[in-house]
């Protein structure tokens, strides 16, 4: 849902506490209340690039979070 947010708020502009409540969540698409309207974001897990966990582990793929606006008012 982080990634949501950050998506959310660097399209609208909001950055006040008060701007944006989560209004749904189902996994895929999170839908937040604002004082405009609501805002939809679909978030996608990727696979990102591998790095090792600690020194001296083996590398391993790291999570990636894609996040795009999929509405607003």
């Amino acid at each position: 849902m982080q990634a949501a947010e950050a998506a959310a708020r660097a399209v609208t502009g909001w950055d006040g506490i008060d701007g944006l409540a989560l209004a749904a969540d189902d996994g895929d698409r999170v839908t937040f209340s604002t004082p405009l309207g609501d805002v939809a974001v679909r978030v996608e897990h990727r696979e990102g690039p591998a790095a090792p966990a600690s020194c001296g582990a083996e590398s391993e793929p790291t999570a990636l979070w894609v996040a795009s606006l999929e509405s607003a008012a």
